[in-house]
């Protein structure tokens, strides 16, 4: 015997596709931002003021076009000040201070580490076993480094909260 089920209502599968958006822009927000630390586009632009697409690139070792889809996500993410009239974007001082000059940068990037890191054994969670036995996957299983570069990977950030806490 069947029972038929109602169609949910719009609203409340738009409100759950919202959710679904919102976490997929969150981890390529990750993503971006430990980009953005490891390549130096964050310290170029703090404290420079308004630069150009051409100015931050001639700053770090990245190619232009890059830069300018990097410093225009930034900005669609809230993260820096666009300028349509001089086409220069600008770090504030509060996000420069979370990203560059505290735990910020630091954590994102171990984020974006852990993130890489616990990609590497996907395919090992498809087909699920038929044994009983739980998947052999996780930090220890997913590959010789992970453990290795988990624990690099926090460093940063223990270092960071134990000098905030002096």
């Amino acid at each position: 015997m069947s029972t038929m089920q109602q169609a949910p209502a719009a609203e409340a599968v738009e409100e759950q596709m919202g959710k679904i958006v919102t976490e997929l822009g969150a981890a390529l927000g990750v993503l971006l931002t430990s980009l953005g630390t490891r390549s130096g586009l964050w310290a170029a632009l703090a404290g420079a003021g308004p630069l150009t697409t051409a100015e931050v690139a001639a700053k770090v070792s990245v190619a232009p076009s890059l830069v300018r889809e990097w410093l225009r996500a930034q900005a669609a993410g809230g993260y820096l000040s666009y300028d349509p009239a001089s086409e220069t974007f600008t770090l504030p001082d509060a996000v420069a201070a979370a990203i560059c000059h505290g735990p910020g940068g630091a954590l994102v990037d171990a984020a974006a580490t852990m993130f890489s890191s616990m990609g590497r054994p996907w395919p090992g969670f498809w087909p699920p076993p038929r044994t009983g036995r739980s998947a052999r996957c996780g930090w220890r299983t997913a590959c010789g480094c992970s453990a290795s570069r988990a624990s690099r990977s926090s460093c940063p950030i223990r270092r960071a909260s134990a000098i905030s806490r002096r």
